[in-house]
C-alpha cells in the first residue's frame, strides 16, 4: 500500500476537519474467497462525540452491493496503548509506512485478535490478510460524523455532491490517498491515478481507502494470457441454464454542467451470444452510473464474451467474460449397515457468510431552471408626421428597442436513488414418510439413524427495484455433518417459486426424495444439514444465504428390529 494527496482547509466550525482526527478500520479477511471473517473494528487515539457513523463495515463488504445507512447510536473505538502514527495529514501523503508497520507488530496484532475473537496463530498462518482502512472524524452541516473513505463516497452520492463541495479537500483527498495498493489485492485493484488532487467517488470506491497486511509474499499475477483478463475487462462466474444480471459501469468524461443529460439521447449496448440488449443513461458531471441486463446462460458451459460500447462517456470495463460452468453434485455414497465410523465427532455447524442484503442505484435528472434576459437590440426609425409631403425623403430619427426575451439558461442536476434487495431463507429438516418409529417432541422430531430424512427450503427475495433487476432464487446445495460439511452434497430441486426440496434419490426403494443418515451417527446428538441458496442475482451481484435446522438421533434402526424364535419341526 502508498499514500498520497494535498493540503486541506480548516474550514468552518459548520463544516471542519482537525488535525489528528483519524483512525484506522481494521477487518480480517481470508485471502482464498476474499471474504471478511471478523467484524470490522475501529483504531483511534481520539476519543470523538460522534454523533453518526455508519455502522462497522469493511470496503469489501461495500463492494458486495452493502448499502450505507446511518447509525445515531452510541459509537465505539479502541484506543490502543501505544498510539497510532498519524494517519491522515494535513498535508496529504499520510504516514503510509509508519502506519502499515505500527499494524504488523506482534502487539497490535495479538489486540486485534483479542478484540475480534480470532485466534493470534490462525491469523499469521498466511491464509489470512488484515485489512486497513483510514477514517476521519469530521464536522459536516454541524453534525459529527465518522467515515471511511469509501464511506464518504457513498455518502456524497446521497447528498449529490454537497459533502465534497465542503470538505472535499479532506473527504475526497487527504482521507482516500491516505492508504491505496501498489499492487492488486482482495479483488481490488492497484491505484495508479495521480497522488494528489480531489477524486471522484468512482475513483474512491474503487480503488482508494484501502491498506493490506499479508503474512506470507503475495503471489505473482498469472502470466497466462488465456487465464489473465486484459486490462478493461470484468468477470463473472454463472451457472447453466440460469438467469442472471451482468453490470458495467459508464463514466462521463466531458464534464460541463450537466454531464450526461437526457439531451444527449446516451445509450450503452451489450453484445451477447448473438443478441443486443440496449440502455440510455444519464450521469453527473465526471461521475459513474451503473447499467445492467438480464439474460439467460446457456445449457452447457462455456466462457461467454459480452461486448460494451457507448455512444456517450467511457465505459469502466468494456469487455465482461462469463465463464459459464455446471452445478455438479457430488453425490453421497449410500449407507450400509456395516459401515463404521468409531473416532467421529459430530461438528459444529460452520458460520458462513450470508450475502443478505445488496444494493445498487441509478442517477434521476430534474431540470434547474435559470431564466436570464437575453437582449435583442434593434433600430426603430421614427416615421413621417402630418408636416411631411407626400414624397418625403427625410430621415427623422429613430431609437434603439430592445426586443428581447426570457431564456432558460439552466442545467441538469442530478439525485441518486438507491434501491436494493435483501434475501432470507429457511430450511426444515424432518424424517421421511417411510421412518416408523420417529416422532415429535414439542418443535423437535427425533428419529433412529440410518434413516431418510426430507428437507424443505424456502426462501424469501425482495426489492424496492424493479423487479426485473433481480432474479429469483435459483439454486440450492445441501451439505452434511457426517462428511464434515464438505466432501458430498447434494444439490437441490426447485420445486416452486424460490423453493427447494431433495431430488429423487436412486438408493431409495421408494426413489423418494431423501437423504439416509448413516446407521453410526452417535446417539443423542443433533443432527443438522446446512443449505445455501444461491444464483439470486441482482445489478450488485449475488444474494447467498445459508440456513439449517436439526432434529435429534434417538437410537438406530437396528432398535427397530426384531428377531423371533422360530419353531424347527
Amino acid at each position: 500500500m502508498d499514500g498520497g494527496g494535498g493540503g486541506t482547509e480548516d474550514g468552518t466550525k459548520e463544516n471542519s476537519w482537525n488535525i489528528g482526527d483519524d483512525g484506522v478500520r481494521v477487518t480480517i479477511v481470508r485471502i482464498s474467497d476474499k471474504r471478511a471473517i471478523t467484524s470490522p473494528v475501529d483504531f483511534s487515539n481520539k476519543n470523538p462525540n460522534v454523533s453518526v457513523f455508519f455502522g462497522y463495515s469493511s470496503k469489501i463488504q461495500y463492494k458486495s452491493g452493502k448499502s450505507l445507512q446511518s447509525n445515531m447510536g452510541a459509537y465505539n473505538r479502541i484506543n490502543p496503548a501505544s498510539p497510532i502514527p498519524s494517519v491522515v495529514t494535513a498535508n496529504g501523503g499520510g504516514n503510509i509506512d509508519s502506519v502499515k508497520t505500527y499494524f504488523s507488530k506482534e502487539g497490535t496484532l495479538q489486540d486485534i485478535c483479542d478484540k475480534t475473537g480470532f485466534d493470534y496463530d490462525e491469523l499469521i498462518s498466511g491464509d489470512y490478510v488484515v485489512m486497513l482502512e483510514p477514517l476521519v472524524y469530521i464536522t459536516y452541516n454541524g453534525i459529527k460524523f465518522c467515515m471511511t473513505a469509501t464511506e464518504a463516497a457513498l455518502y456524497d452520492r446521497m447528498t449529490s455532491g454537497d459533502l465534497r463541495s465542503k470538505l472535499g479537500n479532506i473527504t475526497h483527498q487527504n482521507l482516500p490517498l491516505a492508504m491505496f495498493l501498489e499492487k492488486p489485492d482482495l479483488g481490488f485493484p492497484a491505484w495508479s491515478g495521480s497522488t494528489s488532487g480531489i477524486r471522484s467517488n468512482e475513483d474512491i470506491i474503487s480503488s482508494l481507502g484501502i491498506g493490506t497486511v499479508r503474512f506470507t509474499e503475495q503471489p505473482e499475477e498469472p502470466k497466462d494470457e488465456d487465464d489473465t483478463p486484459p486490462a478493461g475487462t470484468k468477470v463473472y462466474e454463472y451457472h447453466t441454464n440460469t438467469d442472471v444480471i451482468t453490470a458495467i459501469e459508464v463514466k462521463d468524461t466531458k464534464g460541463g454542467k450537466s454531464g450526461i443529460s437526457p439531451d444527449d439521447k446516451a445509450k450503452v449496448t451489450f453484445r451477447v451470444n448473438g443478441s443486443t440488449y440496449t440502455k440510455s443513461f444519464v450521469t453527473p458531471p465526471h461521475e459513474s452510473t451503473p447499467l445492467w441486463i438480464k439474460w439467460r446462460t446457456p445449457s452447457t458451459p462455456q466462457k461467454v464474451t459480452i461486448n460494451v460500447s457507448s455512444t456517450h462517456g467511457q465505459v469502466i470495463t468494456p469487455t465482461v467474460i462469463a465463464n459459464v460452468t455446471e452445478l455438479t453434485e457430488s453425490t453421497p455414497p449410500d449407507p450400509e449397515s456395516r459401515d463404521t465410523n468409531k473416532g467421529f465427532r459430530v461438528p459444529k455447524v460452520p458460520k458462513q457468510m450470508n450475502v443478505t442484503r445488496l444494493t445498487w442505484g441509478e442517477w434521476l435528472p430534474k431540470w434547474h431552471e435559470n431564466w436570464e434576459w437575453e437582449s435583442d437590440w434593434q433600430w426603430k426609425k421614427k416615421g413621417h408626421n402630418s408636416n411631411c409631403k407626400p414624397d418625403c425623403t427625410k430621415n427623422h430619427g429613430g431609437k434603439w428597442v430592445d426586443k428581447g426575451k426570457y431564456v432558460d439558461n439552466g442545467w441538469w442536476v442530478y439525485t441518486w436513488r438507491e434501491y436494493y434487495a435483501t434475501a432470507s431463507a429457511e430450511s426444515t429438516v424432518k424424517p421421511a414418510d417411510q421412518v416408523p418409529t420417529a416422532y415429535k417432541s414439542g418443535n423437535t422430531y427425533k428419529m433412529k439413524s440410518g434413516y431418510g430424512i426430507n428437507i424443505d427450503v424456502k426462501a424469501k427475495v425482495f426489492t424496492t427495484g424493479k423487479n426485473g433487476d433481480i432474479t429469483t432464487a435459483q439454486n440450492a446445495i445441501a451439505t452434511f455433518p457426517e462428511f464434515g460439511y464438505s466432501t458430498y452434497n447434494r444439490v437441490l430441486e426447485l420445486t416452486g417459486r424460490n423453493e427447494f426440496a431433495f431430488r429423487r434419490n436412486p438408493y431409495s426403494m421408494y426413489k423418494a426424495p431423501v437423504h439416509f443418515l448413516p446407521v453410526w451417527y452417535p446417539d443423542r446428538s443433533d443432527y443438522a444439514p446446512q443449505t445455501v441458496v444461491l444464483d439470486i442475482w441482482t445489478p450488485s451481484g449475488q444474494l447467498m444465504v445459508y440456513s439449517d435446522d436439526k432434529l435429534r438421533i434417538d437410537g438406530s434402526y437396528f432398535d427397530d428390529w426384531h428377531v423371533a424364535p422360530q419353531l424347527v419341526r
